[in-house]
């Protein structure tokens, strides 16, 4: 998932990890809602190093993709909007680097060196663009690192004395193995970590979440016989996908604290979910037992959609979908339609507009003024009142801004009031309030060229 600002700093210390099971729970299957209309997706960024192809693996909230591009002779990368693609260099004597995942304060994970190519291969992180070696497990000789949150904790995987393990490592404690020693030898995965610390990933094959030392296993779906977390976001939902025994056929799901596992379909026969984000959003990827693959995005309350169809133009099929944040932004790997070049792809949801109606100014107090009023509506593209939406604008008097972060939200009937309280007050003065911005987490503000000002003046 990407990951919120509310990071919570925990501390992990060296103790034996407790496992318990969930108790068997029947699977509820939510293969294609009902409900409210898929949104549509712009490219709101191209990557490509004009070459080889890059692939986009992390996204945090400020729109900074990771991840690694010129295999196999591959170089780890970090690309924002403004300063486009940056490469990230490796520990020393490593040419291959691989980035996997980054927060907001711009810190990267990833490995450096190529465990079946160029030995050794360590989990790293990088700060200001420095590598920073983390280590392996005792009795280890590589490791790797796939996520990290806020507070810096990071988690992945590391091979030891009795097998691959996962771990989580903290600034405080280093790396710490969170694989269950009982039965030994057990494999074990960490994909992802969320604000509070708790982890997600596999052991053997299925999936857990680890908190505060101990491990629980989620148990499988009736009908599968394997699962595997490869994400889990705030409130502890891990998008994960389940397995036939046969293999043949594989499934998005999702596991809910105190509701269990949801069967949520898939596209094509073979299904990894690999990104989720506060909303429940999910993004992963499909592969028919016949075709390519395909990137897919689930939204509560629309289903599974194949995000090739929900593309606002026919320039790309989309084939891999990593990671979502939380404005459900999506980086995603494409295919050009024209050129048949490969490229990681920002994907933005298309918001439907909004806008001001019938702004106003008035002047209250009688028989002398002791304030002003704007009074304005915000409606949809329909003429429908958009409750909830955030005006913000900028009061000024006799043409001085006195004001320049007035706020307040709309209510049921798209209204929206913002006063200004005024001291002594004189005829002919001019009092003015201009918009400055419409904020909603469902809407985008279609502004006008010019600000929106309306204005009022003292009588004589």
């Amino acid at each position: 998932m990407r990951r919120s600002a509310h990071a919570m700093m925990i501390m992990v210390v060296a103790a034996p990890v407790l496992v318990t099971t969930v108790a068997p729970a029947g699977a509820v299957s939510v293969t294609d809602p009902a409900g409210a209309e898929a949104p549509r997706y712009e490219v709101a960024g191209v990557i490509s190093d004009g070459s080889r192809s890059p692939i986009g693996r992390g996204l945090n909230e400020t729109g900074t993709i990771v991840g690694y591009t010129g295999y196999p002779y591959t170089k780890a990368f970090v690309w924002d909007a403004a300063s486009g693609l940056t490469t990230l260099p490796g520990l020393p004597g490593d040419t291959r680097r691989f980035a996997f995942d980054v927060n907001d304060a711009e810190t990267v994970v990833g490995h450096s060196g190529y465990e079946s190519i160029e030995p050794p291969q360590h989990a790293v992180r990088w700060v200001g663009g420095v590598p920073e070696d983390l280590g392996v497990l005792p009795g280890g000789t590589d490791s790797h690192a796939e996520a990290i949150n806020e507070a810096g904790t990071i988690v992945g995987w590391s091979n030891s004395s009795s097998g691959n393990h996962a771990f989580v490592w903290t600034d405080a404690a280093g790396m710490i193995d969170i694989t269950p020693s009982s039965p030994p030898s057990q494999v074990a995965y960490a994909y992802d970590v969320n604000e509070a610390g708790q982890v997600t990933g596999y052991v053997g094959s299925r999936a857990f979440v680890w908190d505060d030392g101990v491990l629980t296993d989620l148990g499988v779906p009736p009908g599968y016989a394997f699962s595997f977390g490869y994400a889990i976001n705030d409130a502890g939902v891990v998008a994960a996908h389940v397995t036939t025994a046969s293999g043949s056929t594989e499934r998005v799901a999702r596991w809910t604290p105190g509701l269990g596992w949801e069967v949520l379909g898939g596209v094509g026969d073979l299904n990894v979910s690999w990104g989720i984000n506060n909303d429940g959003t999910i993004v992963g990827e499909g592969r028919p037992s016949a075709g390519i693959e395909r990137g897919f995005v689930y939204l509560e309350g629309v289903g599974l959609r194949s995000l090739t169809d929900l593309l606002t133009s026919n320039d790309w099929t989309i084939l891999y979908a990593f990671d979502v944040d939380d404005a459900g932004r999506i980086s995603a790997y494409g295919s050009n339609r024209q050129t048949g070049d490969g490229a990681t792809l920002l994907l933005a949801p298309v918001l439907p507009p909004m806008q001001d109606k019938g702004m106003r100014v008035l002047l209250r107090g009688s028989p002398d003024p002791s304030s002003a009023l704007a009074r304005l509506r915000v409606v949809d593209g329909a003429g429908d009142p958009v409750p909830r939406a955030v005006v913000s604008g900028s009061w000024s008097r006799n043409g001085d801004v006195i004001i320049q972060n007035a706020k307040d939200r709309t209510d049921r009937g798209g209204k929206a009031k913002l006063s200004y309280e005024f001291g002594a007050v004189f005829s002919g003065e001019i009092f003015e309030f201009c918009i400055t911005t419409i904020t909603h987490s469902e809407y985008e503000y279609d502004a006008p060229p010019q600000p929106c000002c309306a204005s009022v003046t003292v009588p004589g």
